[in-house]
């Protein structure tokens, strides 16, 4: 294994543990900025592997959750920062989609934008699924062993939350 290579998967173990801090973070704004921290090493990671087009989308999931940390709830830009990121997350796909493994990082770019702007607790989940799911895919592509563990660990986290926030509503709803 080369030195690029290891100090590449030691990255994506970084952002991983990052993200397993992040994931159950309150407050919100707390959670977003280490998000935010998590990205940016995942893009470091993949401009080690020569991955410059997820490199980039994982720059630019950075900066959105850097600035979503910054929102007030009741701000102008609240409204105006998830569309400038939508625009840039198209106008970035449109721009770098020329191989497989560059398409998946876009649509997961794109799903994840998207979705992150949600109210409902239940569609937010349901796009980080789909967003986590073509994130797997991609690194299988490309490949990188440490982010595969890590996309498939909070793919599990995913769906076992989905399921609580599932059981927990519909025993709201057969108790009323």
């Amino acid at each position: 294994m080369t030195a690029q290579l290891l100090l590449s998967q030691i990255l994506a173990a970084g952002a991983f543990g990052l993200g397993i801090w992040a994931i159950n973070t309150v407050p919100r704004g707390l959670m977003l900025r280490r998000w935010c921290y998590s990205a940016a090493l995942n893009a470091v990671h993949l401009l080690l592997l020569a991955e410059p087009i997820g490199a980039g989308a994982a720059l630019i999931t950075a900066a959105r959750f850097l600035m979503a940390s910054l929102l007030t709830k009741y701000s102008m830009w609240s409204v105006i920062g998830p569309a400038a990121f939508i625009v840039l997350g198209l106008l970035y796909a449109s721009l770098t989609q020329t191989m497989e493994s560059s398409i998946l990082a876009q649509m997961a770019f794109v799903t994840g934008t998207v979705g992150s702007f949600f109210q409902s607790i239940l569609i937010v989940r349901g796009f980080m699924i789909i967003t986590t799911t073509l994130w797997l895919s991609y690194n299988l592509l490309i490949p990188s062993p440490v982010a595969i563990l890590s996309e498939s660990c909070f793919l599990i986290y995913h769906l076992i939350k989905l399921r609580q926030i599932y059981r927990e509503r519909t025993n709201e709803f057969n108790q009323s």
